[in-house]
């Protein structure tokens, strides 16, 4: 029998606080001990094959992004329509699966904190799912951050100017998570200088940016829909784009 899981216990203290401006925001000290970012690569990768004894491995990569997306975003802008959504997925799995899933979001939450990298992305790379999803791949992160130090190249960290940038095809959010990294090594509270939209026309992916961008504390307003459409079928906001006051 399915069980539902509230957020209480979907929760993992995901967002980073806010600090002030002349203090950089830093990757928080995992609280279960000095796991590096590998380490918990593998964990979660045990967890979820885990999981696909009785599912397809596509299917439960789906429904693990979405549910863990809407958790956090009824954490801080309560949905019904999203919630019924949420108990459909919750309704495919037994107990003792359920119990897995917050685990993953747990990991993924400490291997954001440990350093800056699209974890979801370089997992849903290394199980293949690829070919599943129309051959969707994600920009490497290395080279993200290559584009985020060119693209900002002349940014004077002693200004305070809020910096607004549109993200038009943000995959699992690689070049956002870059920028952040590159504002942090500059010295900047990414937390308080960067405003983000960040839009895809693919709802799993959307989800999956929707969740890094939010464990990492970027304030973001994340649209579903074709950015060449001029389409929007949806948009959700981070935690840190609320505390920001941005709505």
């Amino acid at each position: 029998m399915a069980v539902q899981l509230t957020w209480d216990q979907y929760n993992t203290s995901s967002t980073q606080p806010v600090v002030s401006d002349n203090q950089p925001a830093t990757p928080k000290t995992p609280v279960t001990g000095p796991k590096s970012r590998e380490q918990l690569h593998k964990e979660f990768i045990k967890i979820f094959d885990g999981l696909c004894h009785a599912h397809h491995r596509w299917e439960v990569w789906q429904d693990w992004t979405e549910a863990a997306a809407i958790s956090i975003h009824n954490s801080v802008n309560y949905d019904r329509e999203l919630e019924d959504q949420y108990l459909k997925i919750v309704s495919k799995y037994e107990r003792e699966e359920m119990q897995q899933f917050p685990k993953l979001l747990s990991l993924a939450t400490m291997a954001l904190d440990t350093e800056f990298c699209d974890f979801l992305g370089t997992i849903f790379m290394e199980l293949e799912l690829p070919n599943k999803f129309g051959g969707q791949f994600f920009t490497p992160y290395e080279l993200s951050k290559f584009a985020a130090q060119v693209t900002f190249s002349d940014y004077d960290s002693d200004t305070d100017e809020v910096i607004e940038f549109n993200e038009p095809a943000v995959g699992a959010g690689s070049f956002v998570i870059a920028v952040c990294e590159m504002l942090h090594e500059k010295g900047v509270n990414f937390q308080n200088r960067l405003k983000v939209t960040a839009q895809d026309s693919d709802y799993m992916v959307f989800c999956m940016a929707y969740t890094q961008l939010s464990l990492i504390g970027c304030p973001a307003q994340l649209v579903h829909g074709n950015t060449l459409k001029l389409e929007n079928k949806q948009t959700w906001y981070t935690p840190m784009w609320y505390l920001r006051g941005f709505n």
